[in-house]
């Protein structure tokens, strides 16, 4: 796991350079007021996703993603997928059955219209996913990983919990994937399958909203 351990030198950069992005991005929200909100976050994750990629070009961020690794990483991906998909959808059932309405720990999110419709698919349930695990799985847990394991995980999920706070309430989804993303990618060494069923669960609860 050591030779995997994010440099220190490599963390400064990638957190100075994710800061300045998202200075960017509430200037540039102030600024475009006509323009998506989503437009906006998608444009800078995806500057967010190149800059990372630049930043460690020369200390790989262990997508493993060579042509021999590609299809076992997306197997091991959905395989999550579909177990931890599986045990939502039981807890979501057992807490309708004792009267708790399992919606409230998602937080809403306006659509607007169907091209937003579209929009949100591309950045909540592709873009995203993949600046967001680059940034707190990639580099965040692998810089603290040297530290431990459960430092890391506390670590990256606090972060990227706070990325997700919504009004005044406790982000009950984001912890919980925050936890369950660390421990895949600690046990898979790979982003890809953690990229996979954070894309895939982002999709889940895009649906729910949609159409509960």
């Amino acid at each position: 796991m050591d030779a995997d351990l994010i440099k220190s030198k490599t963390f400064l950069f990638a957190i100075a350079a994710v800061c300045l992005l998202e200075a960017l991005h509430l200037f540039l929200s102030s600024q475009w007021q006509s323009v998506s909100p989503l437009a906006i976050i998608g444009i800078i994750r995806v500057l967010e996703i190149i800059t990372l990629m630049v930043l460690i070009r020369f200390q790989p961020l262990s997508l493993n993603v060579t042509p021999l690794r590609i299809k076992r990483s997306v197997q091991n991906g959905l395989i999550w997928s579909f177990i931890i998909g599986s045990l939502s959808v039981l807890i979501f059932a057992l807490l309708l059955l004792v009267g708790f309405n399992p919606l409230k720990f998602i937080q809403e999110t306006a659509f607007g219209s169907h091209d937003h419709l579209l929009l949100y698919l591309l950045v909540g349930c592709f873009i995203g996913p993949i600046a967001e695990e680059m940034f707190f799985r990639g580099v965040l847990f692998r810089f603290i990983r040297r530290w431990g394991f459960f430092n890391a995980m506390i670590f990256s999920t606090f972060w990227f919990s706070l990325l997700h706070l919504g009004g005044h309430s406790v982000p009950i989804l984001p912890i919980i994937g925050g936890f369950l993303f660390a421990l895949i990618y600690e046990f898979e060494k790979s982003l890809l399958p953690v990229i996979i069923v954070h894309s895939l669960g982002n999709g889940m609860l895009f649906f729910i909203q949609l159409f509960w």
